[in-house]
């Protein structure tokens, strides 16, 4: 099997994959002063019409795929012998004599056989074994034996050329047809034609003057159709190879698609529920053109849920003595063991707020064991934190606080998503935590109600610890023990953990392979039925079969060669064994001329490079157009048969054939015009080839061809124009067989008949073939569009919680949960704004459908917040999350930014001073949304810039965000500031001065752990800068 190689490119021409090849061919090309040229093109055309798979096991892969692809073409030529021995029965019984009983008994054992096998194909019954080993080579073997054996039954009427059309056609249908290799076939087809000239050459009784000349006259129609066959199953498996590597290609993209979506689906889902994630999904693939009053919110309430919040005690103790990077380990390490205890207890962790870690049970799949698990956690983590306190040596400990009640949980805004839970309750539980006792777990009276006495108890006395508690006489308990062994049963492993399948695996080529094997085997080849007119081959669906006449063939320039090759031949016969005249040679000139012309026209498309553009745009134009296409070959093929045509009528078949110079205008004889009717069917080969064209165009075309040659053969039997000598007569005019019924141009015409429907049900074969890999194209696509639509939102929704820095980090490498991952920076700006008076805002009335209808007011503020972020003026600012009504932000935080490495400090602090253009672009926001809503809400903004340390915690879960001094001491300027007031401190408001912005002083405030500092208000820039910031929902 010859090694193929070459894939189409998306401009129109090819790409070689092979780049071995591709270099060994330029430095041939390269070598020698003489034939470059020649030489260039050569390897042009090599590149360009040859197909490399580049490895034996795919090649291996292939030749499955190919002789599965080939079935079809398989049976058709078990129906062609079916009517090749028809056709001799019905000749034989209408010219029936003794002598011809054992070939009507042959061919009538023959038929019963090729029958049978056919039925046993096509219902399935052979094995697939026998179809691809034994069949093929069963069927040449019968229909050559048949061929020969024929032949010498009829001694007495055997010619040189007897049953020379169907032995051609053979050979042809052999060499494009049989799932066997080129050399394979080119043997069995040497064979036959060997076997036939053997034969007549040594046993012929008529017509055998000159019988060098037309043994030399048959091998030059032998090596035609031999050459026929080779181009068409070059063509035909070049055709099947681009669709086995457009396969594999798209299994490959297929899969790593899959890959990333698989990691980015894990990425997600570790840190949005499966339920809130999908709705956020599907929420993004709405195609929603109506207005809405409010934007998408994915927030659902939850009952009978129990939630936890659990405090580091002492772990300020701890900050003071390590590094902020050595405290983000700490507690990196000790939260990932936390999310891995949720994942033993059913708790789906919230959020990490500092050093507070809290969870909830009972969502999204509602659990009666709720508070008896969430328990479980609270004491598992006070196990936990004994452990650090032993390594540590330093007295932390774990005060946990749980509650039982309702939450609404989900997401709010457009950027950062971070799953949250709100409620009257959740306060509750986080003031539990508050109330509660270093190293106890502390349970409302809500939990305490949904146990059975799986837990020993005491009173908790939470409302003496704290004030909340006691204002709303709350009682509490404290877990003294468990008051049964725990049954674990078997631990569940990761609530995330999708199937792995063996993706990673499939990077190894053998892997691959098996996969495209599976794939190739598993394709359904009946996938067509139902989708096209069963006499037409159309798709039913009109978009469909305008999508597939635009598909575009590359190989109708090979196609067309076709015929330029079978004119040569057909010439070489014509001064062989037919008249040598210069209308002979005029013609075969014009006509070659031409139809090289066309083939050049039709290339330009291929070879661009190479081509002037004027020619390449005729060329596009012409490849473009099915129709246009249509009309092209039918051009080409009138020039074949008018070259082999006129020549033939112009002769004279009654004189004796002299042999004379080529060129001897006086020698018109041509006794052997059968050779006419055998071009006639290289030619309907050849229109065979044109797989550019619907197999419907290649009916009305053979049928044309077939109807005008009939008669044109009885004309030349019957002397041709105004002769009345017989065709069936030789040089001396002695008749073959006068007592043959059958004239031997109504013979001829039977043969060509039959021979043209043959050909039909290849053509028909192979255009259905054709639109079966177009529908596994466009399913393969549409698949690879589904994966990679998926991936798309799959990567919105990961870059929206995460930023994309960080999200590449995680996506494609399975990261053990302790690996930290951080960034230093060392001017950072932070942001934190909260809106004090919302809580005062929300209420679980029924009119505001227990809380949803006031958090989705609150969306509607943070959703307008982010929206600021996408604005150009903004982009260094990143949002970090959302803690209730509270807002934070930072600038500074992406490494990509070039302005961070400046050496002007005003430069890289250019950040700074867009966070707080930022704090009055959300000031400004607000007050948009009191104008709409008839509120008052006022913001409260701290901002101060300096270290920090940016990262996540948890890998498997990861949670992005950043610590230090510089982020205590912002959220302190907002805890300590005032409604409606930008809050900084002294360093700070020097910078921003330096940045034209106006600030007035507060005077000293006191602040937690910092003592005394001073503050400032920002209160916008001295001289206001043309805003050209449009912000969201602007009335007016």
């Amino acid at each position: 099997m010859t090694d193929i190689t070459v894939i189409e490119s998306t401009d129109g021409g090819f790409d070689n994959v092979n780049p071995a090849s591709s270099n060994n061919i330029s430095d041939r090309a390269s070598t020698g002063t003489t034939g470059n040229k020649s030489r260039t093109w050569a390897s042009i055309v090599r590149r360009k019409f040859t197909v490399s798979l580049g490895s034996p096991r795919l090649e291996t892969v292939y030749r499955g795929y190919y002789r599965r692809q080939k079935r079809g073409c398989l049976l058709c030529v078990v129906l062609i012998a079916i009517l090749y021995e028809l056709r001799i029965l019905v000749m034989d019984c209408v010219s029936f004599t003794l002598d011809r009983v054992p070939t009507i008994v042959l061919s009538a054992l023959l038929l019963c056989v090729h029958t049978v096998l056919f039925a046993l194909c096509k219902s399935g019954k052979c094995s697939k074994k026998f179809e691809e080993r034994v069949l093929p080579y069963l069927v040449w073997g019968l229909l050559t034996a048949q061929a020969l054996t024929y032949s010498g039954l009829q001694r007495q009427r055997l010619t040189p050329t007897h049953l020379l059309e169907w032995q051609l056609f053979l050979v042809f249908v052999v060499l494009s047809c049989l799932p066997l290799s080129l050399l394979s076939l080119l043997l069995l087809t040497g064979a036959t034609a060997v076997g036939h000239a053997v034969l007549c050459g040594t046993m012929a009784q008529a017509q055998t003057e000159y019988l060098g000349l037309q043994l030399v006259s048959n091998g030059l129609l032998y090596a035609c159709a031999g050459a026929l066959g080779m181009i068409f199953y070059l063509l035909v498996d070049r055709k099947y190879r681009k669709s086995f590597l457009d396969t594999r290609s798209s299994l490959e993209v297929k899969v790593h698609l899959q890959e990333q979506t698989q990691h980015q689906e894990q990425l997600l889902m570790s840190i949005l529920p499966r339920h809130v994630a999908e709705d956020m999904r599907r929420g993004m693939s709405r195609k929603d053109t109506e207005d809405r009053q409010f934007q998408q919110m994915y927030i659902k309430r939850h009952e009978n849920v129990s939630i936890l919040f659990a405090d580091i005690v002492g772990f300020t103790a701890i900050s003071t003595t390590v590094s902020a990077q050595e405290l983000v380990k700490i507690l990196n390490e000790l939260f990932a063991s936390f999310d891995k205890l949720a994942d033993i207890n059913n708790q789906l962790r919230i959020k990490i707020l500092g050093d507070c870690y809290y969870c909830i049970c009972g969502v999204p799949v509602p659990r009666k064991d709720h508070a008896v698990c969430s328990i479980n956690m609270g004491l598992d983590m006070v196990d936990a934190i004994a452990q650090v306190r032993e390594k540590t040596r330093s007295p932390v400990d774990m005060r946990v606080g749980i509650h039982t009640g309702a939450v609404l949980a989900g997401v709010l805004g457009q950027k950062r998503w971070q799953f949250d839970v709100w409620s009257t309750d959740v306060t509750l539980a986080n003031q539990m935590e508050s109330g509660g006792m270093p190293g106890r777990v502390h349970i409302s009276k809500a939990t305490h109600d949904c146990l059975n006495g799986e837990f020993e108890l005491e009173q908790g006395n939470g409302a003496s610890r704290n004030d909340y508690l006691k204002s709303r006489g709350i009682k509490t308990f404290l877990i003294k023990r468990r008051t049964e062994k725990r049954d674990d049963g078997k631990k569940p492993t990761a609530r995330l953990c999708f199937q792995r399948l063996a993706i990673r695996a499939l990077r190894n080529e053998q892997e691959i392979n098996n996969l495209v094997r599976k794939t190739l085997e598993e394709q359904d080849y009946k996938a067509i039925d139902g989708k096209v007119n069963p006499v037409t081959l159309r798709f039913k669906d009109v978009e469909l079969e305008r999508k597939f006449g635009k598909e575009r063939e590359k190989q109708s320039a090979v196609c067309l060669v076709a015929f330029a090759v079978i004119l040569v031949f057909c010439f070489l016969v014509q001064i062989t064994v037919i008249a040598r005249t210069i209308m002979a040679v005029v013609a075969f000139v014009i006509c070659l001329v031409g139809i090289v012309s066309m083939v050049i026209v039709t290339s330009a498309t291929v070879f661009h490079t190479n081509f002037p553009v004027m020619l390449v745009r005729v060329s596009t134009w012409l490849d473009g157009n099915r129709y246009i296409r249509n009309t092209w070959t039918l051009v080409a093929v009138t020039m074949a048969i008018a070259g082999i045509l006129i020549n033939t009528l112009s002769c004279d078949v009654t004189g004796p054939l002299v042999i004379s110079p080529p060129l001897d205008r006086l020698d018109l004889s041509c006794p052997y015009t059968q050779y006419f009717v055998f071009a006639i069917v290289l030619v309907l080969s050849g229109l065979t080839m044109q797989m550019h064209i619907s197999h419907v165009t290649n009916f009305l075309t053979m049928c044309v061809i077939t109807t005008v040659t009939c008669p044109v053969s009885f004309v030349l039997e019957n002397g041709g124009l105004g002769t009345s000598r017989s065709l069936n007569q030789n040089f001396t005019g002695n008749s073959t067989d006068s007592s043959d019924p059958v004239p031997p141009a109504a013979q001829l015409c039977v043969s060509l008949s039959v021979i043209t429907i043959c050909l039909l049900l290849i053509c028909r074969q192979m255009e259905s073939a054709t639109r079966l890999l177009f529908l596994w194209k466009m399913e393969t696509t549409k698949q690879r569009e589904e994966v990679g639509q998926i991936r798309k939102q799959n990567e919105d929704l990961v870059n929206n919680i995460l930023p994309p820095h960080v999200s590449t980090h995680f996506i494609g490498v399975k990261r053990k949960d302790e690996e930290l991952y951080s960034q230093s920076y060392e001017e950072v700006g932070v942001l934190f704004a909260s809106i004090p008076n919302f809580s005062d805002f929300y209420t679980e009335e029924s009119v505001n459908n227990s809380g949803i209808e006031c958090l989705r007011f609150l969306n509607e503020i943070i959703y307008d917040f982010d929206a600021l972020l996408s604005k150009p003026k903004f982009r260094s600012i990143t949002k970090i999350k959302t803690i209730g009504s509270c807002y934070m932000a930072a600038s500074g935080l992406n490494p990509d930014d070039n302005m961070a490495h400046s050496p002007d400090r005003l430069v890289r602090l250019q950040h700074l001073a867009d966070l707080a253009d930022f704090a009055l672009a959300l000031k400004e926001a607000l007050m948009n949304i009191n104008y709409q809503s008839f509120n008052n809400f006022l913001l409260r903004i701290g901002i101060h810039q300096g270290s920090v340390v940016a990262g996540v915690i948890g890998a498997r879960k990861p949670h992005y965000d950043i610590w230090g001094n510089t982020v205590n001491v912002a959220s302190r300027m907002e805890s300590t500031g005032q409604p409606g007031q930008i809050q900084v401190v002294e360093e700070t408001s020097h910078l921003l001065k330096e940045f034209g912005f106006k600030l007035e002083q507060r005077g000293v405030v006191k602040v937690k752990g910092k003592g005394e500092l001073m503050t400032y208000f920002l209160k916008g820039r001295e001289k206001p800068e043309v805003s050209n910031i449009s912000l969201p929902n602007v009335v007016g």
